[in-house]
């Protein structure tokens, strides 16, 4: 899998699991230390996140790494 489709199916993965909680960009980005904009670039596949800063998400999220993660 390339760089770029990887960072797009960890970003989907994230928004879905960001709005099945109801948890708003805004609110993620508080919660990680993060701003807003940062959330919005990997939900939308722009950049690849650190791994601590996938720790932090999912911590947060309450899933486990591999909810983010492709299958593949």
């Amino acid at each position: 899998m390339e760089k770029k489709d990887f960072n797009v199916v960890f970003g989907n993965s994230l928004k879905s699991e960001r709005e099945k909680r109801s948890i708003s960009q805004s609110e993620l980005a508080r919660l990680c230390f993060k701003d807003r904009q940062y959330i919005h670039s990997l939900e939308k596949g722009d950049i690849t996140p650190t791994l601590y800063t996938v720790y932090i998400i999912c911590k947060e999220l309450g899933v486990d790494v591999s909810a983010l993660f492709p299958t593949e």
